[in-house]
């Protein structure tokens, strides 16, 4: 009977199997990953296979004996082309939820029940005959029933193969967009693209042993049609291969024209030394927002962005809590980033489970751009300190007495607190 296998870690192909180098069995598939897939038989394979079904989300894919996705190892191992499990399967069509959710994928596999020679069979019939004279009356029922035999040769049975899992994806990735002048009577804006990058919280409970992933490529490309063209970093402060730890998170900016409409973004990353995983995908500079829903929650590509928060006239749980800027008076220059260190004192009962962003509504304050926006925190437990810095870049000249607009957000409690009431910038 056919096997579908899943190899986890190094294997090796033997005659009729697959040998793994090592006893980790497979619980789970990470959205992206470089997934071997082997059918295994301790009979011949050839002219069995039928078809493979992947079931993921609300989507299925089919190949079939035509297609070519089926590569012979020797008569009793076969495997699925890798390039329609990177291409096909992994596609961000079909992106899991952004948080780490679990989704679940399912492998059918139909293939012929028994693998007969449909002439050895009539020759062995015939054989068997060999004792009538051709003048005699069950010559005609020979007939009749060799026929029959090769109608049913020609309509053989099938069966089926299932095999499930759970699937996740491991990163929080999320795409922002803002156009920005170079300074206000530039009629050449620009937009200013970044990058987010987060562990999800369910990488601890399927990784326990493990407290980073290693990533050791990221590309941002422009489409146009068959052309692509990559576009660098605006600072090049992170180098490659790069450690991502459960805590950490990244913000790559990165320099468009208006005019540029359509990027790509790739991620190459391991877990340990079993898992290596490959997200690709396109989509959309948007610069418009949306008016009829308060928060946009895209699938993998990005983690929830609240465009209007909820408004609440008294936050219960953050008022109870300290939010102190280490340096309440900062001077910058136009053009140079510069940090802002925020401390946070967790004195409520509660976990706060925190947000970091910045919504300008005057024209000054729109001046300012906070690089790391919509940072997320870290859990804050109860009784638990924590200070974070929050990379700024100012695009003109002027005086802030405040900084109305930089606020937290909690995404449990659904409250927020404007921050930069407290805060004042010169910018030269």
């Amino acid at each position: 009977m056919p096997e579908l296998v899943l190899p986890l870690g190094p294997y090796s192909i033997e005659k009729d199997s697959i040998k793994l180098s090592n006893d980790v069995n497979r619980s789970f598939i990470i959205f992206g990953e470089e997934l071997p897939l082997f059918i295994t038989s301790s009979t011949p394979l050839v002219d069995r296979l039928q078809s493979l079904r992947v079931d993921l989300k609300e989507a299925s894919l089919v190949i079939d004996e035509t297609t070519n996705e089926f590569i012979k190892h020797n008569d009793n191992v076969w495997e699925v082309n890798p390039s329609f499990i990177k291409n096909s399967v992994f596609n961000s069509d079909y992106l899991l939820s952004n948080n780490g959710q679990q989704g679940r994928i399912k492998f059918t596999l139909k293939y012929k029940k028994n693998h007969t020679n449909s002439n050895s069979s009539i020759k062995s019939y015939e054989e068997d005959t060999d004792g009538f004279l051709p003048s005699f009356k069950p010559l005609n029922d020979h007939d009749i029933t060799s026929s029959a035999y090769l109608e049913k040769q020609e309509q053989p049975d099938y069966n089926t193969i299932v095999v499930e899992y759970p699937m996740f994806s491991l990163m929080n990735m999320r795409l922002r967009n803002v156009s920005i002048r170079s300074n206000r009577n530039s009629n050449t804006p620009q937009v200013i693209s970044s990058l987010d990058l987060q562990l999800v919280r369910k990488f601890g409970d399927l990784f326990p042993g493990e407290t980073h992933v290693v990533v050791e490529d990221l590309s941002y490309k422009l489409c146009d049609g068959n052309f692509e063209f990559e576009i660098k970093p605006l600072e090049e402060m992170i180098q490659f291969p790069l450690q991502v730890k459960r805590q950490d998170a990244y913000t790559i900016n990165y320099n468009l024209q208006d005019s540029s409409r359509q990027v790509k973004v790739t991620i190459v990353y391991t877990v340990g030394s079993h898992y290596r995983i490959h997200t690709s995908w396109k989509t959309e500079v948007c610069l418009g927002r949306s008016a009829s829903s308060k928060s946009v929650v895209s699938s993998n590509a990005s983690t929830p962005t609240f465009i209007q928060p909820p408004k609440v006239q008294l936050p219960r749980v953050l008022t109870q809590a300290h939010f102190t800027f280490l340096q309440p008076k900062i001077k910058a220059k136009k053009g140079h980033p510069f940090t802002l260190s925020l401390q946070i004192e967790n004195t409520t009962a509660r976990t706060l489970n925190l947000v970091v962003y910045h919504k300008p509504k005057t024209p000054l304050a729109q001046t300012v751009v906070l690089i790391s926006n919509d940072l997320k925190l870290p859990l804050l437990f109860p009784g638990t300190t924590f200070k974070c810095d929050l990379e700024l870049i100012a695009i003109s000249t002027g005086y802030h007495h405040h900084m109305k607009g930089l606020k937290i957000l909690d995404l449990d409690a659904l409250e927020t607190i404007d921050l930069g009431v407290s805060l004042s910038l010169l910018i030269e």
